[in-house]
């Protein structure tokens, strides 16, 4: 990353919509993350094939139940009236048999933003500012109350990610549970998942 990011001048906001609003919605069409053969390794390489994939299932009405989180910038009042900058999808799953759970199914940056901050003063990445809103969004599918646990599926391989997912308190769960899930406890009296 440059010493001196580059920060979008132009109002970001990120906006929450349903499986029915994502189908032809214009930012999701041919939506790219980048070129998978120019990634330095294959656990990255297969991420950026399954984002871009998950974005094509959206736009053609076939992806599975979620809200769908947009960052855009030049943003209006309503989805679709600035750029595309990325977008995190959202579900309800539970994890290693515990009870339902917080689910970040696909987190993407269009591959044009990647090196950009969305803010002046307390720079984040899209991809930052997306798991903010997508953790927001799950606290308020819940109820509003302590927030549930929540869980994403995150290659090893794949160091940007699994770093960024770190910043957000996500850790990975003990190696006798499968490989590639991280984990964000929930919160004191709420849905816990306990490693034993």
């Amino acid at each position: 990353m440059p010493a001196h990011p580059r920060v979008l001048a132009t109002p970001v906001r990120a906006f929450v919509i349903i499986n029915e609003d994502a189908a032809g919605f214009p930012g999701l069409r041919g939506f790219s993350c980048g070129d998978p053969a120019a990634q330095v390794n294959a656990d990255i390489a297969r991420a950026v094939r399954e984002i871009d994939e998950i974005a094509g299932r959206l736009f053609s009405g076939k992806a599975l139940e979620q809200r769908v989180i947009l960052l855009e910038e030049n943003a209006g009042d309503a989805p679709g009236e600035g750029e595309l900058v990325g977008f995190c999808g959202v579900r309800h799953l539970p994890v290693y048999g515990q009870q339902n759970g917080g689910y970040i199914n696909a987190l993407g940056t269009r591959d044009r933003y990647r090196g950009y901050r969305v803010k002046k003063n307390k720079p984040s990445s899209p991809g930052s500012r997306l798991i903010a809103e997508a953790l927001a969004q799950i606290k308020v599918e819940f109820g509003g109350g302590p927030m549930p646990y929540v869980w994403a599926a995150v290659k090893e391989g794949n160091r940007p990610s699994v770093e960024l997912f770190r910043r957000h308190n996500f850790i990975r769960p003990p190696l006798q549970y499968p490989g590639g899930t991280m984990i964000r406890q929930g919160e004191a009296g709420g849905i816990q998942v306990v490693f034993t």
